[in-house]
């Protein structure tokens, strides 16, 4: 898988992080053990941290700050993906099926590359050569723009680590 490959397919599943920080969020907001108040029928321990009810939640607004900063970071992320797949794709001649092999490979609706040819109504061979096909072209013809798109996009993930 080349630099373009590994980038298109990158894009095509940030998506899927959004949903997974949300089931994240869903199981912090669900879990009881993460509501510690005091607990005046246990012995009293002298030592460690209050955890009454006005620490947890102060603690549990915090967590949610965050939550809400990296949510927000990874939709501007997707969303800069998403115009990168379709800037990437317009570079591809308008008169070929190219450009609609990468966006239904990388776009929205990311269909897996098993299924492409079907998609187009196609063979999946034929599919799965028309990928190759658009992979190249913008490799060999195309490598400089596709490199400033990427720089781009990347641009938004600096300092966060790897999208």
């Amino acid at each position: 898988m080349n630099e373009i490959e590994n980038f298109l397919e990158k894009a095509a599943h940030a998506r899927e992080e959004l949903e997974e920080m949300r089931l994240e969020w869903e199981a912090i907001e669900k879990d009881p053990s993460r509501l510690k108040a005091v607990q005046y029928d246990r012995p009293h321990v002298s030592g460690g941290e209050m955890h009454d009810l006005s620490y947890t939640l102060v603690k549990k607004e915090e967590a949610e700050a965050a939550y809400k900063k990296r949510w927000f970071q990874r939709l501007d992320y997707i969303l800069a993906c998403g115009a990168a797949v379709r800037e990437i794709a317009r570079l591809l001649p308008s008169d070929s099926v190219l450009p609609v092999v990468i966006l239904f490979a990388y776009g929205p609706k990311h269909i897996p590359l098993s299924r492409l040819g079907e998609e187009l109504d196609m063979s999946k061979a034929a599919g799965l050569k028309l990928h190759r096909q658009a992979i190249q072209e913008l490799t060999r013809k195309h490598y400089i723009q596709v490199r400033a798109i990427m720089a781009q996009v990347n641009q938004l993930t600096k300092g966060e680590g790897d999208p």
